[in-house]
């Protein structure tokens, strides 16, 4: 079971992880690389990606509760997501939903205009 958020941290949930994991993936990031653009450690990076397991794994052992989340420093995850934003990735939420985008920086305008078409948008 995931201890519980000390002061200065926050919890996160395995889905919030992920998409941490995904902004940096988007940029063809290593951990290295986030690591190094955020100012946090390349063992701060690899242990916050790796807690998402963990959770899964957590919550596979008590089946049937909710993901609890991780306690992680709040401040990494601010200098994280700083330097995911500077890079073109953005977070968002609506209350319901979450998600992630980042701003194309491609001349490769086929692929959107499919993409548009597959969408619908």
């Amino acid at each position: 079971m995931a201890r519980a958020a000390r002061k200065g941290e926050i919890s996160m949930s395995r889905e919030a992880i992920g998409l941490l994991k995904a902004g940096r993936t988007a940029l063809h990031w290593s951990q290295n690389d986030l690591a190094g653009n955020a100012g946090v450690s390349s063992a701060t990076v690899k242990r916050i990606e790796s807690k998402a397991e963990k959770i899964r794994k957590e919550a596979l052992k008590e089946l049937g509760n909710e993901d609890r989340g991780a306690p992680i420093r709040q401040e990494s995850i601010e200098l994280m997501l700083s330097a995911l934003e500077k890079a073109g990735v953005s977070f968002w939420s609506n209350g319901r939903e979450v998600g992630m985008s980042v701003t194309a920086r491609s001349r490769d305008h086929a692929f959107f205009d499919i993409a548009k078409k597959v969408t619908g948008q």
